[in-house]
């Protein structure tokens, strides 16, 4: 049976003290279907609703959704105005397999565990949360992440938030991802969404950083260019280091050929043994006219 009352003001009619609608509206725990959207809800008790398998509840004020059957399978809770969404926002739903949180308000941030109580979530929509800038890596629960336990998520949709970068230690949570759709979002193409070109998936991602890739498609382009700030530092490092030692090489060597050029040059001395004057070896003179003498 599926049960309409949107857009009537049950906020008032369902106070804190009684806002069980099986209970207030008499309606039927047979109930697999209810839609209760805009209805300026802020508690809501649907736990009597064993047999609800669709739930919507879109566009109310609500903070917290505790009180759920646990056999739901589809969950709308888009336009609500929560500004986080935290590990006990919602019970553990084991069966629930779509998760719609369209065009929230203030909702910037998913938290740590925040979808580790859905292990069967296959679909969740968050487009339109226009301030939506924070994914937690260990939002499906850091089992996941330890590659401990398993997700089945086929679809996530980000269009239109804020969401710039997604850590890959979502990797594991995204093993069976078939649709990841970033379109609109202001993603900072560096070395943080390199792992993203590794998914068998089609984003719609565009950079709007930096400046070098502004405006085109994560897709068509090379690993090799998704950079971050460190690993160009470290590169500036290495190249600078290398450059001052072949410098210091290249004037030392400099500093030893002008050394070699203009230093004085040792005067070769050569021995002579001196010849006595008795010597039989020594020089004889013959001076003109005495001849005579040597006889």
């Amino acid at each position: 049976e599926h049960l309409v009352l949107s857009h009537n003001p049950l906020g008032a009619f369902l106070n804190a003290t009684e806002n069980d609608i099986f209970l207030k509206l008499g309606v039927t725990p047979r109930l697999s279907i209810i839609e209760l959207e805009n209805c300026s809800l802020t508690v809501v008790d649907l736990t009597n609703g064993v047999g609800l398998d669709q739930i919507v509840l879109s566009y109310n004020q609500l903070l917290s959704i505790q009180k759920l059957p646990k056999a739901v399978t589809h969950l709308d809770i888009s336009g609500n105005p929560f500004k986080t969404m935290s590990a006990k926002f919602l019970p553990h739903l084991f069966h629930l397999q779509h998760l719609t949180m369209e065009d929230m308000p203030y909702l910037y941030k998913l938290e740590e565990y925040a979808l580790f109580g859905l292990p069967r979530l296959s679909h969740l929509n968050l487009q339109g949360s226009r301030n939506l800038t924070t994914f937690d890596p260990h939002a499906f629960g850091r089992n996941v992440v330890l590659n401990e336990t398993d997700t089945v998520l086929q679809e996530l949709i980000l269009k239109g938030t804020s969401i710039r970068t997604l850590n890959s230690s979502l990797l594991q949570a995204f093993d069976q991802l078939n649709v990841l759709d970033l379109t609109g979002t202001p993603l900072t193409c560096d070395c943080n969404v390199r792992w993203l070109k590794t998914l068998n998936v089609t984003t719609h991602a565009s950079c709007t950083k930096p400046m070098s890739l502004r405006g085109q498609q994560l897709a068509d382009i090379a690993e090799d260019r998704l950079q971050c700030k460190e690993e160009k530092s470290w590169l500036y490092t290495v190249f600078n280091v290398v450059l001052v030692v072949l410098l210091v090489v290249l004037v030392g060597a400099a500093v030893y050929l002008i050394y070699l050029a203009i230093r004085p040059r040792r005067q070769q001395v050569q021995l002579r043994n001196k010849v006595g004057v008795n010597s039989p070896y020594a020089r004889v003179t013959i001076e003109p006219n005495q001849a005579e003498n040597l006889y």
